[in-house]
């Protein structure tokens, strides 16, 4: 548009609004966080103890309230949180089981909250990379799909001695032996 507004000068009435418009948009989404926020704070203010990880978020995306980064997504699953702690004994669930985790978005929430929790995310393979780099990165010990490779069988006893979380591909359920978890979880299957 900048180049071609050498040639015809009326399109910077366009660039105007545009930039008017981007403005907008950026203001009414920090709204929206600080609203969502807000809820949350009122149902349950101990959710608002953690935050969201600024790896892998457009610098755009991210919105500080109260000193802590948040996004859109991050305050859903908290959201999500809110009505599982209203539906159960949530202090005392120690072992999830996640079936289509995504990138392990409300995997990386639940182990914010308390941090001896253990889960294991079941999905199949393109998304459970992109699960196991994400939680990787963001300083969760993971069992992923290469250790899977490595084992006839999937214990998670003994893999939650080391592990905060395991990856599990779908194809791989067979090996997984006998485990009591406390909360099984899908959402967005």
């Amino acid at each position: 548009l900048n180049k071609l507004i050498k040639y015809l000068p009326f399109l910077k009435f366009f660039l105007i609004r545009v930039a008017e418009l981007k403005k907008y948009h950026v203001d009414n989404y920090e709204n929206q966080i600080k609203e969502k926020y807000e809820i949350i704070k009122k149902f349950d203010k101990d959710l608002l103890n953690i935050c969201d990880s600024t790896f892998g978020i457009d610098k755009e995306k991210l919105v500080y309230v109260e000193g802590k980064t948040y996004t859109d997504r991050f305050l859903k699953e908290l959201g999500f949180i809110a009505e599982i702690k209203k539906n159960t004994d949530f202090e005392n669930i120690n072992f999830i089981v996640e079936l289509g985790a995504g990138i392990g978005l409300l995997a990386s929430v639940f182990l914010k909250l308390k941090k001896n929790r253990k889960y294991l995310i079941i999905d199949i393979p393109p998304t459970l990379f992109f699960s196991q780099y994400y939680l990787d990165n963001i300083g969760f010990k993971v069992f992923g799909y290469d250790d899977v490779l490595k084992e006839d069988y999937i214990d998670p006893e003994i893999i939650f001695n080391n592990f905060d979380i395991i990856c599990l591909p779908s194809w791989a359920i067979t090996r997984l032996k006998n485990f009591k978890f406390d909360l099984f979880i899908n959402i967005y299957s």
